[in-house]
């Protein structure tokens, strides 16, 4: 969708605040903007503002509205609402799109990525926001189906995020210094294709972004990570940066 001139001036000068900014003063806080949005979109960390206090209508209040916060991440379809997913207390808020523009997103020393949105309920003002998913009607973004007939029909990435998803921890190697050791896994979230579409039970052929192709009997499981999806056989098989897969 293309953006509005005032939405673009926004996101560049929310860029221009997300620098290393402070001088190294302000902490390290990571936010990923995901979801049925065309672009993934992290941050490492933002410059405070001023008087984290400021409200909108004050002079020195320094929010950006969420849909220019928004605006880069290329939303596909039309919006209904966004999940603002805190770190801090694990708790998360969904707003709706509609009177989404009298929420503001402003960066302190204290709280991190917030929400700043006094018209709305209090849950609204999340604080150690580290994680927004934007869930939209008719994107196009997401698990693409090919079916039998050569349709094809998209699992969006907002409804995966924001469904029941399997918490699990991959195991990557083991590294050891003398008689200590360590183990690396990587944290995942999956889902069976079951979960979300009715495929029947002749399995399918996974495609990556490589043009791989692999035929599967749809017994394992998808990993979702930063808008990509890998795929894992029961064998332990990885097919990785999966793009669609095609019923058979």
């Amino acid at each position: 969708m293309r953006k509005a001139l005032g939405a673009v001036l926004a996101a560049a000068l929310l860029l221009a605040a997300c620098g290393a900014g402070g001088g190294g003063e302000s902490p390290q806080r990571f936010l990923s903007i995901e979801g049925d949005v065309g672009q993934y979109v992290s941050y490492k960390t933002g410059t405070p503002v001023k008087d984290p206090a400021a409200l909108p209508g004050d002079a020195d209040f320094e929010g950006v509205a969420l849909p220019e916060f928004l605006a880069g991440s290329e939303i596909s379809g039309e919006p209904l609402a966004v999940w603002l997913c805190s770190s801090g207390d694990g708790f998360s808020v969904k707003l709706d799109w509609e009177g989404l523009d009298r929420a503001y997103m402003i960066f302190s020393e204290v709280n991190g990525w917030q929400c700043v949105a006094p018209e709305h309920p209090l849950s609204a003002n999340a604080q150690d926001i580290d994680r927004i998913f934007v869930v939209s009607e008719g994107s196009g973004v997401g698990l693409r189906v090919v079916r039998l007939d050569g349709g094809v029909d998209v699992i969006p990435f907002g409804e995966i995020l924001t469904s029941p998803l399997l918490a699990s921890f991959h195991y990557e190697g083991r590294a050891e210094n003398g008689d200590l050791a360590s183990e690396v896994y990587t944290r995942e979230a999956s889902f069976s294709l079951a979960d979300f579409y009715d495929a029947g039970d002749s399995g399918f052929e996974v495609v990556t972004a490589a043009g791989d192709r692999y035929l599967t009997d749809g017994a394992g499981r998808f990993a979702v990570f930063r808008q990509t999806f890998s795929y894992f056989e029961t064998t332990g098989d990885e097919y990785e940066d999966v793009t669609e897969i095609r019923l058979r």
